[in-house]
């Protein structure tokens, strides 16, 4: 059963730049799916479903133990992540599929031309929240703790900025 915050949706196809996406009332047994909280605090135990919650139309598989791929192979794999077309699945960036986490086998995908290099989620045109930030003024970017706290004042440290971990000086450099 999911929080009531929390809504679960599995991969039915990922063609042309997009992953488009069906919401589901229980997790499926031994598949992935995306997990999509309402609140950007929202903490849950998830409980599993059974063989009956079985969807046959997900193309998202799920990772139990970390799995190791060899670099020669990271084009075989789409996971999730926040890329050059948005939060979506994209190729990954190490060798390591980290476990309790989906993919998506690239022989499940359609990809017409050399231009797509990742599937943005597709939720049918609904607004879900779930987008890339994009940040137009360098100068002004926003800048977080390491507990997740804004910052106005970056004093020397560690923070996140953009999404990436710099280490704030005079100048900054990233980690």
């Amino acid at each position: 059963m999911l929080p009531a915050d929390v809504k679960a949706y599995i991969v039915t196809a990922a063609k042309d730049g997009k992953a488009t996406i069906s919401e589901v009332a229980n997790i499926p047994a031994n598949q992935g799916v995306v997990l999509v909280s309402e609140t950007a605090a929202s903490k849950a135990t998830l409980t599993l479903g059974t063989a009956s919650a079985n969807c046959t139309s997900n193309i998202l598989i799920g990772t139990n133990p970390r799995i190791t791929i060899a670099e020669s192979a990271k084009n075989n794999y789409y996971i999730f992540g926040n890329g050059s077309n948005g939060v979506g699945f994209y190729h990954p960036n190490s060798t390591t599929l980290k476990e309790n986490r989906a993919y998506l086998p690239a022989s499940a995908v359609t990809v017409s031309g050399s231009g797509v290099n990742g599937f943005k989620l597709d939720f049918g045109g609904v607004n879900t929240g779930i987008e890339a930030t994009i940040q137009a003024d360098e100068a002004n970017a926003t800048y977080y703790d390491l507990s997740g706290r804004r910052v106005i004042r970056p004093a020397k440290g560690i923070y996140v900025k953009n999404g990436r971990k710099v280490r704030h000086f005079h100048h900054e450099k990233s980690i």
